[in-house]
């Protein structure tokens, strides 16, 4: 489960920020804090740095990487829920030079959620978060330093879609606000969810629609045809719906050029329309490589195996399937229950309500809420309209969601800090004015209004650090992360120990059905450590058979998570116990 904001972290921390700012007023009277040495001092090193594009760049780099290293140490990344275990199969699968792995014979042993064990071993996740996580296992020997550099990639291109609609000052704050957001931080920064990737296409997409918008030149094309590769290779339902507004932009400004400028200017657009080509080939020709047809992707397999619901509300339930894991019939049982609910009137306006609520709690909580509001209410440039229409539309697809993943909204990041960015500049300029300057009739409610719109602005800002370290240090205790900690000091234990082992978990008949212990890599058996299905005495005499050099061992994690009980090597004495 992705992480999400708490909204009593953020209203204490926010008041808190708002009282130190009042502390600093009164010891500095009669100035307030916008009139200080120190304001001054920071705001000459915000526009000596917005002003100059590759400081801008590079301090906003290495901050963003300094804050995933640091933080790092206090909640190491590493894979907790099923679909990251899944993203770090692709990772693995593909630093080995191959898309699937072969079945394993005795597959039903190893088969967990959102991992495709017939007819090949592989994720049933789209590739990019993979791709990206197996360059960082080739080149640095850690899947995690592939995420760190996905998100600072994806904080610079929101940085530069900021800088095409916000002024330098204000577009280099709202990348630092980006950088030091909790949600995105602690999920697509310091976890293997696939909300950096699109995060970052999503960014880079619009910003080259809108700069192409504003001056026509080939590399915004270029640009664009990565967004829509690394949207459509990590979200492609999403990926599709948010790249509509953007290429009908790209075709709107090519026909003005062809229609006053000629056939010429185009020419420098061939690199970049050659890119987008083969950006939208990219999945299919994965697909076809993967299964041997380019319109059916891995997940149809394991959709059609395990799965009566469908991805979207408009499509038809599958027929209940067969299982061989009570655990993964819950799973999946939970999931049709759902799928079955929102298909009715109220079912449908329930699960609208809880992706808007799922929505406000991730993207904005307490700290962005009145600056999004006032963008909605505020007029629109066109850059403004298109971001408004990008965040709609992506959000109205979701709405025809059976699930709420706020992963699904990542490709509207950079919109949405566009929109927060706005927001707090209308707080600070059109509140922050004197009073005079307002006609009789639009005056603020009361006197010094002006100074309280300026104070808030600085409480966000002095805010998004604190709350940021507090959900870390919390995240870092609690129960989900001890859980895989506790199977990493398993898998260390029987490392250190020496020779070959597998470790079959019994699970008890209350057991969580978001709590999986059981995931392997690539090449499983070249694993030291290989986590199996305790299927009982006789059914697990087949595996104990196929691994007679190994040492078995039981855990059971309803009972004692910490512990584990060796069984006998011998398939006669394990079926006795």
């Amino acid at each position: 489960m992705l992480i999400p904001q708490h909204r009593s972290i953020e209203f204490i921390v926010l008041v808190l920020a708002f009282f130190v700012i009042l502390w600093f007023e009164r010891r500095n009277r009669p100035f307030s804090l916008t009139d200080t040495s120190l304001y001054y001092r920071v705001n000459d090193f915000l526009l000596r740095t917005a002003y100059r594009p590759v400081r801008a760049y590079g301090y906003l780099a290495g901050y963003t990487l300094s804050v995933l290293l640091l933080l790092s140490v206090v909640a190491w990344p590493h894979p907790i829920a099923s679909a990251e275990f899944s993203h770090q199969l692709a990772a693995d699968t593909f630093a080995h030079g191959r898309l699937t792995n072969p079945s394993h014979p005795l597959w039903t042993f190893f088969e967990t959620h959102q991992i495709i064990s017939q007819p090949f071993y592989a994720s049933s996740l789209p590739p990019a978060q993979g791709m990206i996580m197996a360059f960082g296992q080739v080149v640095f020997g850690s899947s995690v330093v592939g995420v760190w550099l996905t998100y600072v990639l994806a904080v610079l291109a929101v940085y530069w879609l900021l800088t095409l609609c916000l002024p330098p000052v204000q577009a280099l704050l709202g990348g630092w606000l980006v950088a030091s957001h909790s949600t995105f931080v602690l999920s697509w920064g310091l976890a293997f969810w696939d909300g950096g990737v699109p995060m970052l296409g999503g960014a880079l997409l619009l910003g080259g629609a809108i700069a192409l918008q504003q001056q026509s030149r080939g590399r915004y094309v270029l640009l664009m045809a990565v967004g829509v590769l690394a949207l459509w290779t990590s979200q492609p339902y999403e990926g599709v719906v948010f790249s509509v507004i953007p290429l009908v932009m790209l075709l709107y400004v090519a026909q003005q050029t062809l229609y006053w400028q000629g056939f010429r200017p185009m020419l420098r657009w061939m690199l970049g329309l050659l890119g987008l080509f083969l950006a939208i080939a990219a999945l299919p020709a994965y697909d076809y490589q993967t299964t041997g047809n380019p319109t059916k992707m891995p997940y149809a397999y394991y959709n059609a195996r395990y799965e009566q619901a469908r991805p979207t509300l408009l499509q038809k339930p599958r027929r209940e399937p067969v299982y061989n894991r009570p655990e993964m019939k819950k799973v999946h049982k939970r999931e049709s229950a759902q799928f079955f609910y929102r298909h009715s009137i109220e079912g449908f306006f329930i699960g609208a309500v809880l992706k808007i609520n799922l929505f406000e709690t991730f993207y904005l909580g307490v700290l962005f809420l009145l600056p999004f509001l006032l963008f909605l209410t505020g007029s629109r440039s066109l850059s403004d309209r298109l971001c408004y229409w990008s965040i709609l539309l992506l959000f109205g697809a979701n709405l025809l969601r059976s699930s709420e993943q706020p992963q699904h909204l990542a490709a509207a990041t950079g919109p949405l800090a566009v929109a927060v960015g706005q927001g707090l500049l209308i707080l600070w300029q059109t509140y922050g004015h004197p009073l005079w300057d307002y006609p009789f009739w639009q005056r603020p409610a009361f006197h010094g209004w002006q100074l309280w719109s300026r104070r808030l602005v600085l409480a966000i800002l002095l805010a998004s650090v604190p709350v940021l370290l507090i959900e870390t240090g919390r995240q870092a205790f609690s129960q989900p992360r001890q859980a895989i900690r506790q199977r990493l000091a398993h898998e260390t234990q029987l490392a250190d120990a020496g020779g070959r082992h597998i470790v079959l978990v019994k699970y008890g008949p209350n057991h969580p059905v978001a709590s999986e212990w059981v995931f392997n890599q690539a090449l499983i058996d070249s694993q030291p450590v290989i986590w199996a299905v305790d299927k009982g005495a006789i059914q697990n005499q087949a595996l104990l058979r196929y691994y007679p050099d190994r040492t078995v061992w039981q855990l059971r994690p309803e009972d004692d998570p910490s512990r584990l009980f060796k069984l006998s090597a011998s398939a006669n004495q394990a079926a006795r116990r």
